[in-house]
C-alpha cells in the first residue's frame, strides 16, 4: 500500500526543531531570506498549525 506523499519542509521543520532551531536561525545560516523559509503556502517548511 502507498504512502501518502510528504512535503519536505516537513521533514525539514521536524529536523530543525528537534536540535532547536528556528526558521529564522536556519535563514540567517544559509543566508536566505526568511520569507523563503516562511509558513506560507508555498514556502520550504511547512509548519504544523
Amino acid at each position: 500500500m502507498a504512502r501518502p506523499p510528504i512535503h519536505p519542509g516537513e521533514i525539514l521543520g521536524d529536523e530543525i526543531t528537534e536540535i532547536g532551531m528556528t526558521a529564522s536561525d536556519l535563514a540567517r545560516v544559509l543566508y536566505v531570506p526568511m520569507i523563503i523559509l516562511s509558513p506560507e503556502e508555498e514556502a520550504i517548511i511547512k509548519w504544523q498549525m
